[in-house]
């Protein structure tokens, strides 16, 4: 066997003693590649072609022609939450017979707490003030219990971001099909229409999920958390939204594309984030431990692992 890790720096957790179980020293490389090469086909062309298991950052394309040199790969590890449809050939993977796994929990907690972080932020108007400034008149803010929270995508964050909410007492409806305990489900509608605060949690792929016609349904004092990404937003109408009505917020901590971002900078009540939703120092250790514990099952032939292919 030989194990090959494409990441962007060396870690020791990656050489830890259930791992070393698995794999001898000798059978395993670690190649740092900068963000530079990214997605332009050289990083998988790098690799050996011994290469029977990979774990890899999500740097570059695998598809039928990066594959064509790795006749003995069958794992690939990606150390990331979600399925990347634009990089990963699901069809040259499955007929390969290349068992892929993710790493969907890593930041759950992280994310989870960033979206209260930015909220409380938002409703007990800590934008609004500065350290030091003591004599300043301090604005009024609002709690969050016995507020509605309309949380879209009730997965493992949006999941656990319920629960959070519920010890905030604020009451949590969502138009996800799945159940949980202490969530109201409700149609699409009835949620945009009656939540103060709305939680983005559904994977990027799906598109536009609040158009402009939904803009006409939200509350004028909603505030819309995107932890997702911005692409689900129709981000003309919410500007439109954002001018319109002073009292609404949107808070987007999924990193918004340039383009998006400079749109969204003449909105007074737009706050747009850099990606530290994930980071945080246990988001970190989860996100290089898993993708071990994930390969190591598969190679004791644990069948319980983060499969996606």
């Amino acid at each position: 066997m030989k194990l090959t890790i494409i990441d962007q720096k060396e870690h020791p957790i990656y050489l830890n003693d259930d791992f070393l179980q698995c794999f001898k020293p000798e059978e395993i490389v670690i190649l740092c590649v900068p963000e530079s090469k990214s997605f332009d086909g050289s990083i998988l062309q790098s690799i050996s072609t011994d290469t029977t298991h990979l774990i890899m950052r999500v740097l570059d394309k695998v598809d039928e022609d990066n594959l064509k040199k790795l006749e003995k790969l069958e794992y690939i590890g990606i150390t990331s939450t979600g399925w990347w449809d634009q990089y990963f050939d699901r069809d040259a993977l499955t007929k390969r017979n290349i068992v892929v796994t993710n790493n969907p929990t890593y930041a759950r907690e992280s994310v989870a707490e960033a979206v209260f972080a930015t909220l409380l932020a938002d409703r007990r108007k800590l934008f609004n003030l500065s350290m030091g400034e003591v004599t300043v008149e301090v604005p009024i803010g609002t709690e969050l219990a016995g507020k509605t929270m309309g949380i879209i995508g009730l997965g493992r964050i949006g999941g656990r971001v319920a629960e959070i909410a519920h010890g905030f007492n604020m009451l949590i409806i969502s138009n996800a099909e799945n159940k949980q305990k202490n969530v109201v489900n409700v149609d699409r509608e009835t949620l945009l229409r009656n939540s103060d605060v709305i939680s983005l949690h559904i994977p990027k792929s799906a598109g536009v999920i609040i158009s402009k016609h939904d803009f006409q349904l939200l509350k004028p004092t909603a505030t819309i958390i995107n932890s997702a990404g911005s692409n689900l937003i129709a981000i003309e109408a919410l500007v439109d939204f954002l001018n319109k009505n002073e009292n609404a917020v949107y808070i987007d901590l999924s990193y918004p594309e340039r383009e998006l971002f400079t749109k969204l900078l003449s909105c007074k009540n737009a706050y747009l984030y850099p990606l530290f939703s994930n980071q945080t120092q246990e988001a970190y250790i989860n996100k290089k431990k898993v993708p071990i514990d994930n390969l190591c099952k598969f190679v004791l032939g644990n069948k319980e692992i983060n499969r996606v292919i």
